[in-house]
């Protein structure tokens, strides 16, 4: 099972994950124009169900291509 792996953290865009089995790369998505920033909390939750999203549309069949 695929797992969010730290890739790194740097000050303007905060912390970088990646998928364990292709690399793809993770972070919170952007605030929109006029909103307040996420609160960790928030950005956990998106970061979090885009990630799951990602695990089934890329990961779910064995052997399909990443």
């Amino acid at each position: 099972m695929p797992k969010l792996m730290l890739a790194m953290t740097t000050a303007s865009e905060g912390v970088i994950l990646r998928c364990s089995d292709c690399d793809q790369v993770f972070s919170p998505p952007p605030v929109p124009r006029g909103a307040r920033p996420w609160t960790p909390d928030e950005a956990i939750v998106k970061l979090a169900a885009e990630f799951r999203e990602h695990v089934e549309k890329v990961h779910r069949f064995p052997g399909r291509a990443a």
